[in-house]
């Protein structure tokens, strides 16, 4: 009987075991796959003024944003030159306040002659996402007397 007590608990145990490893295999296929369904926004965007994103200088001019949520990153690159820029985003999102969601939008914080892109909304999304504050901004913050105005740019297209 004690055999028998012995087999069954190997029994047991290489199942529970079996069942463990499957499981774990199940929840990393699920984290896997749920960034191939993150949502990807695209913006397109004519920016009147030079302005700096995390710590790179643009020129005005007709750019396309890239928001890509499952990695925090947005990219964004002039229509003008094909070079790919990209800033990271804080984690979350951030509600719009205006009730207009067709309109993408980008949010500029301007210090006195210097626009630095702060968050983007991509079109009809209540949700945006602001931009880490880079180290060019916190210097232009520390320069700064009064607290930074901010601009808002509208997309150009849906």
């Amino acid at each position: 009987m004690a055999d028998n007590a012995g087999k069954v608990y190997e029994q047991m145990k290489n199942l529970l075991s079996k069942v463990s490893v499957l499981t774990a295999i199940g929840f990393a296929a699920l984290l896997v796959a749920t960034p191939a369904t993150a949502e990807t926004s695209l913006l397109r965007a004519d920016i009147p003024f030079a302005f700096v994103a995390g710590d790179v200088s643009l020129p005005a001019g007709q750019y396309v944003f890239k928001m890509t949520g499952q990695f925090g990153v947005l990219q964004f690159w002039s229509q003008q030159d094909t070079k790919i820029e990209h800033v990271y985003l804080k984690p979350g999102f951030v509600l719009r306040e205006d009730a207009n969601v067709a309109e993408g939008k980008l949010i500029f914080r301007q210090y006195g002659n210097t626009y630095v892109l702060n968050g983007v909304w991509g079109p009809d999304s209540r949700e945006g996402r602001v931009l880490k504050t880079s180290k060019t901004e916190i210097e232009l913050a520390k320069e700064s007397a009064a607290p930074p105005a901010t601009v808002s740019v509208g997309s150009m297209n849906r």
